[in-house]
């Protein structure tokens, strides 16, 4: 077996002591020049003498270890001791699950992260953004066996038909609004535009008047040479208003409110361009599509002039630089139409000019008296029900936005930030369970906070979010030993990054474990099936115990390290 790990660590612990007994003088020179100093080095003084001593013990812990080891293999057959005291080579130079742990030079096997591309798998196949099934970040690829695909081979049946399908050609009648015989499909039928094309010519649907409705469609009589037919409907019967274009048409009717992806409060330096103000979202019914002539977008200042633009997506509809009248400024000749049965959401942008004295709130909003709309089938003015009211933004200046700053931009709950006045700083943290103290600046330069429940819980200063962590959030979380692996001594860095927690032993068998769940940080006590010890509970394996003991010796000395190198540096 290979002694390595060991004789370095009680070299360490030789040299430890070498500089422990290095500084004593230096604590007694302290006294008796600066006394304030001299009582920090003996706390650290003995600080480090006290993880001395838990270092030792760990030491006399893993030469019990090593002893029953060797007891047991001992009795082995050769080749069983050498098969024990192998340490497989690895090509791999970072943790597993690290972006750059897979290459095509050192490649990865099934189950095994991150990798780029089929090259940096033995598998030969790096299945994409499929972390979360192995615990990790979702966007992690992972090298899995490649799936297999079963070729769809037609029947002899299917291809005679198709054949004669072929062979039959324009003879073969074909109708473009045909639904079926039931209900739901007659109903479609009626209010979709459609035509039957036969041999002979294509005939489109037509209205005889403003109630009948003639519909061409396809006659499936057998022996009989497919050809386009004509039926007829009364659209009043049917719960229509009328036919018009081909179809029987309903009065549309149409709903607005505030788009899910509004923006939140905010503060706003005057003479930005191209700030996004509200999301307004507008959906149509199924009665016919609807037409928006204009549209009236309500603010209230006097202080300021707004050039305001309105979008579709990333395509500009309409701008305006008119004057604000009663708060209101409007949108004419949209010409916007919105199909039935659908929703679009239109984003309204300003560009803000002017001069304040003082911050100025901000309130924008679209009511429903505030859209005219029409139905395009029937000429009717629409009515439109609901309102989009925005989020309050804030108009400041940089003099004024420079008393306070706040590093996610206002309320944010899904993401980690700060919050800073003249040297002091506040941090976004959680509170009483699962709530959130957010803080934020004021749009007068000062600071406050707003307790926010968190629907899915709180843990490093954010809000979780349903579908997990990611980039945007500002906090991180790593498990060293992969998740909850009872067995393992493992550290969990989290938060911003400069936050650690070990596992470890609450009692002789309960293990309190930390790890990372849907990439944000957890734990839980873990009731060990025989004892508890160094942070994992007591495997049958004697190596693995004494990997454990190995890598809590390590984090020993680290801790020691610094707290030499504090000492030092007093």
């Amino acid at each position: 077996m290979k002694y390595s790990k060991i004789i370095f660590t009680i070299f360490c612990l030789i040299l430890f002591g070498f500089f422990f007994n290095f500084n004593t003088p230096m604590i007694k020179a302290a006294e008796e020049s600066q006394p304030a100093a001299a009582e920090g080095l003996q706390e650290l003084a003995a600080r480090l003498k006290d993880e001395i001593l838990l270092l030792q013990e760990r030491i006399i812990q893993l030469q019990d270890e090593i002893n029953q080891i060797q007891v047991q293999l001992s009795g082995a057959p050769a080749g069983d001791i050498e098969k024990k005291e192998e340490i497989p080579a690895t090509c791999h130079t970072v943790s597993l699950w690290d972006w750059h742990y897979c290459s095509s030079v050192c490649q990865c096997e099934a189950g095994q992260g991150d990798c780029d591309s089929n090259l940096q798998c033995t598998t030969g196949y790096c299945a994409l953004d499929v972390g979360a099934k192995y615990g990790q970040n979702q966007w992690i690829d992972v090298c899995e066996e490649k799936p297999t695909f079963q070729p769809v081979i037609p029947s002899t049946e299917e291809v005679e038909k198709k054949e004669e399908k072929k062979a039959v050609g324009l003879s073969v009648c074909s109708d473009t609004d045909w639904f079926g015989t039931n209900k739901e499909g007659i109903i479609k039928r009626l209010t979709t535009e459609g035509s039957c094309e036969d041999a002979n010519k294509i005939y489109p649907d037509v209205c005889l008047n403003n109630d009948i409705l003639t519909d061409y469609f396809c006659n499936s009589s057998p022996g009989e040479t497919k050809t386009c037919l004509a039926t007829y409907f009364s659209c009043k019967k049917n719960g229509f208003i009328g036919c018009k274009n081909g179809t029987c048409f309903k009065e549309g009717n149409v709903s607005l409110s505030l788009a899910e992806d509004t923006p939140p409060s905010q503060n706003v330096i005057l003479g930005s361009n191209e700030i996004t103000f509200l999301k307004a979202k507008f959906i149509a019914s199924d009665g016919e599509d609807i037409k928006i002539n204009s549209l009236r977008v309500c603010l209230s200042s006097s202080q300021l002039s707004f050039n305001l633009k309105l979008y579709e997506n990333e395509s500009q509809i309409g701008s305006t630089q008119n004057d604000i009248i009663d708060g209101c400024v409007t949108f004419t000749d949209l010409n916007w139409v919105l199909p039935k049965s659908s929703s679009k959401i239109l984003t309204v942008k300003a560009n803000i000019e002017g001069e304040i004295t003082s911050p100025v709130p901000l309130p924008m909003g679209i009511g429903g008296e505030d859209v005219e709309a029409v139905g395009l089938t029937s000429g009717i003015p629409l009515l439109t029900s609901g309102s989009a009211t925005g989020k309050e933004i804030t108009i400041t200046t940089q003099a004024l936005a420079a008393l306070c700053t706040d590093s996610d931009d206002g309320i944010n709950e899904y993401t980690y930030g700060e919050a800073a006045k003249e040297g002091i700083t506040y941090h976004d943290v959680c509170f009483l369970g699962d709530n959130l103290k957010e803080w934020v600046c004021t749009a007068g330069g000062n600071i406050t906070y707003k307790l926010i429940e968190c629907e899915y819980g709180c843990v490093d200063g954010v809000c979780k979010k349903a579908e997990g962590n990611d980039e945007s959030t500002g906090i991180v979380c790593v498990d060293s030993d992969g998740g909850k692996d009872y067995e393992t001594y493992g550290k969990v860095i989290h938060g911003s990054g400069e936050t650690a927690e070990d596992d470890t032993c609450e009692s002789e068998t309960v293990l309190k474990e930390y790890f990372c769940e849907n990439g944000y940080f957890a734990s839980e006590t873990y009731e060990c099936l025989s004892s508890c010890l160094n942070g994992a509970c007591t495997s049958t394996t004697g190596l693995k115990n004494m990997e454990n003991n190995l890598s809590s010796i390590s984090e020993l000395v680290s801790r020691l390290m610094e707290s030499m190198k504090e000492l030092i540096g007093e």
